[in-house]
């Protein structure tokens, strides 16, 4: 996927919301994006904020975890609303 290409379905898709480099999500979103590394698949959730650099993007998770991957790695992104969890007993 090109930087453009992901870059518009962000902004466009995600509700991000672009500051320089960084694109950042509203905390009521889980994003989650896909990438292909050879013959495996990984999945990587609860992104906060990409950085879109010129030759690779870098993905930073809720648990403060950093992911980079090459733009032709990436193979799609998923958004959805973030619920809201409730402890099973009180």
């Amino acid at each position: 996927m090109s930087p453009k290409v992901l870059s518009d379905i962000l902004l466009r898709y995600g509700a991000g919301v672009r500051e320089g480099d960084n694109v950042r999500f509203e905390k009521n979103t889980d994003v989650t994006v896909f990438a292909s590394l050879g013959a495996e698949a990984l999945t990587i959730s609860r992104v906060v904020e990409m950085v879109t650099a010129a030759d690779a993007l870098v993905l930073t998770t809720s648990r403060n975890e950093r992911y980079v991957l090459f733009y032709e790695d990436v193979r799609g992104v998923r958004f959805a609303p973030l619920k809201e969890s409730k402890p099973a007993f009180m």
